[in-house]
């Protein structure tokens, strides 16, 4: 099943959007698994992202043997973080930060759970 694809739910009225990726059970290769959310690791002064991870263990793992520095967020899977702000409300726009295409695109919230590692070691 391609990366995105829509997958039926028993019981459900609508399809629901999964994270696509693969897991063994026994010896069959099953796709499925529902995520909710992934831990993204963005390097100190870095432009980009450099890993995402299911598992935030994984991450902390990765970022100590490797002696890291930078920061650890949960982000929600199919969310944008300005949404997941305002839906929670942490975040209320008015006039001072419009809903406009450039505020939106470069929002970040300190809400989100984050977690700082200097040289691999959380701070």
């Amino acid at each position: 099943m391609p990366n995105g694809a829509l997958m039926s739910v028993s019981g459900a009225k609508a399809d629901v959007r999964f994270f696509p990726f693969w897991i063994r059970i026994g010896e069959a290769l099953c796709y499925s698994a529902l995520m909710e959310h992934v831990w993204i690791f963005h390097g100190q002064d870095a432009d980009f992202a450099s890993a995402v991870f299911a598992k935030r263990a994984d991450a902390e793992t990765w970022i100590n043997e490797n002696h890291f520095s930078g920061v650890l967020t949960i982000y929600p899977v199919d969310k944008p973080i300005y949404d997941w702000a305002v839906e929670k409300e942490f975040f209320r726009p008015d006039l001072d930060h419009p809903k406009t295409g450039k505020f939106i695109q470069n929002f970040t919230s300190a809400s989100q759970e984050h977690f700082h590692y200097e040289n691999g070691v959380l701070d």
